[in-house]
């Protein structure tokens, strides 16, 4: 049981730097082309959508429904924060994974 204890608090020292410590930018890059991002302006407002092409100066966020308009071109220096959505879905799997796949392991042995 106390593998079992060590492999999911390792797995959670393997999680990234919180977001709120990279730049906007930085926190731009480290997400695919496409996804589903919550992007925070420094003035409080939350927009919604996709990522689309990144520069560096300035990025352009896709409307969520493909087709359904012109995406938005947003300056990194307005932005205080881009998301991910759906990523606590991953660290979530990746937590009943260990929860579940070690104590097998330590039950059954290594080999």
């Amino acid at each position: 049981m106390k593998y079992c204890i060590v492999w999911v608090l390792a797995a959670n020292l393997m999680v990234p730097a919180e977001a709120s410590e990279r730049t906007p930018f930085e926190q731009a890059r480290e997400i695919k082309s496409g996804a589903t991002v919550s992007v925070t302006l420094t003035n409080g407002q939350t927009l919604k959508g996709r990522l689309g092409a990144i520069a560096t100066t300035e990025f352009i966020l896709d409307p969520l429904k493909p087709g359904s308009g012109p995406g938005q071109d947003l300056l990194f220096q307005d932005v205080s924060k881009i998301r991910e959505r759906g990523v606590w879905k991953r660290k979530v799997g990746l937590t009943i994974a260990c929860i579940v796949f070690f104590p097998l392991l330590v039950l059954f042995g290594w080999s």
